[in-house]
């Protein structure tokens, strides 16, 4: 028995021997060239982009793996830090953070327009191809589908109790049938276009 478990051990030994010395260079090699392509990446979109003020940003994951189980406690110590506006970096999209009720509003009434967009995100997507008026970007189109919108809203909450309670249940069911989707891709660990199904 202890001289088959040797001959297996010398064998296996020699195996990951001959395996290691092929594939080794080879996958050393492509970890360093892709190392050095996301180095150069980031050093040029570094220098080519105006950055406010923030934490340093690791290539690939960014600030991600900073903001730890707690991140809301983690942008507060951020702000003590850099101030009640910064930024940071979640994979590949720049993120501003903005803390304080004056810095929300300065940037929400002030400069509307160049917080009116939303990220190109793949759950965003998910739902309604990214065309719906929560999760599209900002342009006119847009513009027309929130005052009508409003509009509509407004008709409805004004309306008599009944029509505003139907409106309400309606409101809700949407919203619970949304989340739904949302678990359900989560468990599965998987992200498709589930309205198009």
């Amino acid at each position: 028995m202890a001289q088959m478990d040797s001959e297996l051990g010398v064998k296996g030994s020699s195996i990951i021997r001959e395996w290691s010395g092929q594939v080794q260079p080879a996958l050393v090699a492509s970890l360093v060239f892709l190392f050095c392509l996301e180095a150069c990446l980031w050093i040029r979109n570094f220098r080519l982009k105006k950055r406010l003020p923030g934490p340093f940003a690791w290539p690939v994951v960014g600030n991600a793996m900073q903001l730890g189980q707690m991140p809301h406690i983690t942008f507060a110590k951020l702000a003590k830090k850099y101030g009640n506006v910064y930024q940071i970096r979640l994979g590949c999209s720049d993120v501003v953070v903005l803390n304080g009720d004056m810095a929300i509003r300065e940037a929400l009434v002030q400069h509307s327009t160049e917080f009116a967009g939303r990220p190109n995100f793949v759950s965003f997507q998910a739902v309604s191809g990214g065309k719906s008026m929560t999760f599209t970007n900002y342009s006119k189109q847009w513009k027309i589908h929130r005052k009508m919108a409003q509009s509509t809203i407004r008709a409805f909450s004004s309306a008599n109790s009944q029509t505003k309670k139907a409106f309400e249940q309606q409101t809700v069911a949407e919203a619970t049938e949304l989340v739904e989707i949302f678990l359900k891709l989560g468990a599965q660990g998987s992200i498709s276009t589930p309205l198009r199904s």
